[in-house]
């Protein structure tokens, strides 16, 4: 860049500071941070290089050009940071909000009874194994085309065994129960939360809490919208297992 000899009024060139252009560059690239939290580090390393460009280009450095430059890598830097953050924790909240609210309806189907609801909130690696009431593990494929509406009725046996589940039982067996924790919980499955549920007034007293794992299942579902077609991805909530804690 040019500038003016404040001796002669001839113009003078400034080149310009490379921290300057590395910084502008890294707070283009901090939009990345938008796609994962791994990539939270882009935006403060553009941060640094910014202010280490605005300290290159001051103004006892008539030498060095770039300063604007330096300043409109920051503010992508500081934009995209807090950006990312923000997204990241409103998602985390939405989250465990849809995580509690499965689970309290899933308790509160278990209360009143309504066991086909209840069964509904399950993925099958939370059922009965077939044949074993009280084992877990995923159901085998099977075709309910065809089969009678009764099948699925409170006194299948499917619901059976689904009943006779030690959490779920346990569940069931208490007049008090409310939520005790929810949490982030990954070694279940990727994006699973842990919610556990404190009994209480419980006959008999099988356990403390009941700790239910649920994660968001993506489904493609046809569009509500009127006149609309086609599907949209949605995400549908499932209980994957149940713990008893002592």
């Amino acid at each position: 860049m040019k500038g003016a000899d404040p001796e002669d009024g001839e113009p003078v060139y400034r080149p310009v500071s490379t921290l300057a252009v590395l910084a502008l560059a890294a707070g283009l690239f901090s939009a990345l941070a938008l796609a994962t939290p791994v990539l939270w580090v882009v935006p403060l390393l553009a941060a640094g290089l910014a202010v280490a460009a605005i300290r290159d280009t001051a103004a006892d450095r008539p030498d060095r050009a770039g300063r604007g430059i330096a300043l409109a890598g920051l503010a992508l830097a500081v934009g995209f940071g807090c950006q990312a953050v923000g997204f990241a924790v409103a998602n985390h909240w939405v989250e465990r909000g849809r995580a509690v609210a499965t689970v309290e309806a899933w308790q509160a189907a278990v209360a009143a009874g309504d066991w086909s609801r209840a069964r509904d909130f399950c993925a099958p690696a939370a059922l009965p194994a077939s044949g074993d009431p009280f084992g877990g593990g995923p159901e085998p494929p099977h075709d309910h085309t065809g089969e009678a509406d009764h099948d699925h009725g409170d006194d299948s046996p499917a619901i059976d065994s689904f009943r006779q589940l030690p959490a779920v039982a346990a569940v069931a067996a208490c007049r008090g129960v409310r939520l005790a924790a929810c949490r982030r919980d990954d070694r279940q499955a990727a994006g699973s939360w842990r919610v556990s549920l404190a009994l209480a007034d419980c006959d008999p007293a099988a356990a403390d809490e009941v700790a239910v794992w649920v994660v968001p299942e993506i489904e493609r579902m046809p569009r509500l919208t009127p006149g609309a077609t086609g599907t949209e991805r949605v995400a549908r909530w499932r209980i994957i297992r149940f713990d008893l804690v002592e």
